[in-house]
């Protein structure tokens, strides 16, 4: 599914991540985002469906859509930690 954001939408968005990006708190909390453990119970279930080539349609959308949600994480710790590192004084 894509989503449409309007441009004020675009551009509020843009600033409320700025924001977190600059404040080494924020973003030392962003470091700490994961996903819940029934989440991750789901995935493993939905990883082994997988590999045995047992995924019904839905399910093959529904670990589509982990995928998705864990790379977009992986994105924003990366983000979060060139944030921290820009913030270090040089030595």
């Amino acid at each position: 599914m894509r989503l449409f954001f309007d441009e004020q939408l675009s551009e509020d968005l843009s600033k409320l991540l700025h924001d977190i990006f600059s404040n080494s708190l924020h973003a030392r909390a962003l470091l700490d985002l994961k996903l819940p453990p029934a989440d991750i119970d789901r995935i493993n279930v939905l990883s082994a469906k997988a590999q045995e080539e047992t995924l019904t349609a839905d399910e093959t959308r529904e670990l589509g859509s982990y995928l998705n949600v864990g790379r977009t994480l992986e994105l924003i710790k990366a983000k979060a930690r060139l944030s921290l590192q820009r913030m270090k004084p040089p030595v």
